[in-house]
């Protein structure tokens, strides 16, 4: 029994995975060859080599090729079922998986019928594999005057019942500006749906905040150089959602190992660590967990805390996300005995 056995059997929280990126690769390929998206796609080879080895500095076009191979509500059914697989496999017992409606909704599916789909793939998860998912609702950056389309049923009766928690502005165009979007987010939040967004270099990461009215804030790079925007998330209790792989692939660190992370977790904001895109990133949560570890990124004792912030984090009904911390803590209590303890009882 090691600290990896012990890390890799924690339960765990996955927050703000891509529905398309966390889908296992075979399912994608399957999707691919059913669908026949090889026959309608120009190069479709270059797309093939591309999602093994991705261009991260560009992660819109592979995100929006990889939404075209789901064309039908089964495929989404089928994507749902698969990624709730991995993550039991990763003993992630809840899970916030962002989808772009606007990507599924057309003459096949209306938005009830491809929320019907992520939920038939969902409960089916869930009854096999004991794991729980909720949705988050993209609003692709590129599309301001969609966001209120998607706003309005993200907030209604039967989107609110079906698992929708939350809504995430994402997508890299840096044309469209943060206020476009005050509106779309000002309705999420009266309607009690949660906010995060993915925020560019360029963006004011304080203008987001003001204008989005944001609990979560994704990447925002170079954010441990600015103390009084860590100070201002910390004192209102908004969380930084990161995956330190992915500015090791865009290039921000040479080395996973020169990471800012220190600084992040001495500036006081709740702070989730996600693989995000775990299918591209071949990496799963605890993988993650892990190469943080290696790296002196993080102590045991720091990935533990994480673990309970995810927890925390999670938009749950209270009396549920308190019985998923009363699990984590009696598991955590036997497996550190069974996994650490018992490893240094061994090594005496």
């Amino acid at each position: 029994m090691t600290v990896e056995s012990f890390v890799r059997a924690l339960p765990k929280v996955a927050l703000h995975l891509e529905i398309e990126t966390a889908t296992p690769r075979e399912t994608m390929l399957m999707f691919a060859d059913q669908n026949e998206i090889g026959a309608s796609v120009k190069r479709f080879d270059k797309w093939l080599k591309l999602y093994d080895d991705p261009d991260f500095r560009k992660p819109d076009d592979l995100r929006e090729m990889l939404q075209s191979w789901l064309v039908y509500g089964d495929d989404l059914v089928r994507a749902v079922y698969d990624i709730g697989v991995a993550l039991s496999k990763d003993n992630v017992r809840y899970a916030e998986i962002s989808v772009n409606p606007l990507s599924f909704v057309s003459n096949t599916l209306t938005f009830d019928s491809f929320l019907e789909a992520l939920n038939d793939g969902r409960d089916r998860a869930e009854r096999a594999w004991g794991v729980k998912m909720r949705w988050i609702m993209r609003v692709p950056r590129a599309e301001p005057r969609r966001a209120n389309e998607v706003v309005r049923w993200a907030t209604s009766a039967t989107a609110k019942k079906g698992g929708v928690v939350g809504l995430s502005l994402t997508g890299h165009d840096s044309s469209v500006t943060l206020d476009q979007f005050e509106r779309v987010f000002g309705v999420a939040d009266k309607k009690g749906l949660s906010r995060s967004a993915n925020l560019l270099e360029n963006d004011d990461i304080d203008e987001a905040i003001d204008l989005l009215g944001l609990q979560t804030v994704m990447s925002a790079w170079g954010l441990v150089d600015s103390p009084e925007t860590m100070a201002l998330m910390a004192e209102k209790g908004i969380a930084l959602c990161v995956n330190p792989m992915d500015d090791l692939m865009r290039g921000h660190v040479r080395d996973l190992g020169n990471y800012p992370m220190e600084g992040l977790l001495a500036g006081g904001m709740p702070l989730v660590i996600s693989p995000i895109m775990p299918t591209l990133y071949k990496t799963q949560l605890s993988d993650l967990y892990l190469r943080l570890i290696e790296k002196d990124l993080m102590t045991l004792a720091q990935v533990e805390q994480a673990v309970e912030t995810a927890m925390s984090q999670a938009h749950l009904p209270e009396d549920e996300k308190e019985s998923l911390k009363m699990m984590y803590e009696v598991e955590h209590e036997v497996l550190r005995e069974e996994h650490l303890e018992a490893a240094e009882t061994e090594g005496e």
